[in-house]
């Protein structure tokens, strides 16, 4: 449920917290392989085929009431630079996940009821260690 999971489960309280992040993605396209590709350190770019076109975004998340048109701008031109699009791109805005507590959020709240949050910008490794510990507990 990533950002509205303390709505959908009260008892977490204030230890998830949202960040503002931009995407794009570029209708009716395709990318032959999907990738992803280092931009800076702990920062990356990720391309890949969503479906209904091109999805790509660079991870960056801040405060909602930082967010500004160039932060929208900077990861448009990152984008752009790895997936050299033919058509107009769409803009996906919306607010990640992120949990107060290190390296992520795992705990059955009542009998069969889990709850998993990423690791910030380890959330791939996060949701590997998560499903690990679901799969040694159940």
């Amino acid at each position: 449920a990533g950002i509205w999971t303390p709505l959908l489960v009260p008892m977490l309280g204030t230890r998830l917290i949202g960040q503002a992040g931009v995407a794009f993605l570029w209708p009716e396209e395709t990318v032959e392989k999907p990738f992803i590709k280092v931009w800076a350190p702990y920062r990356q770019l990720v391309v890949f085929n969503r479906g209904d076109g091109v999805w790509a975004g660079d991870g960056t998340a801040i405060r909602a009431e930082n967010w500004s048109a160039k932060y929208d701008n900077a990861c448009a031109v990152r984008c752009s630079t790895v997936f050299p699009a033919k058509s107009e791109r769409r803009r996906l805005f919306g607010i990640r996940p992120y949990a107060n507590v290190s390296p992520c959020y795992l705990k059955e709240h009542s009998p069969g009821l889990w709850v998993a949050t990423g690791g910030a910008k380890n959330g791939t490794i996060a949701a590997g260690w998560c499903a690990d510990q679901l799969r040694k507990r159940l």
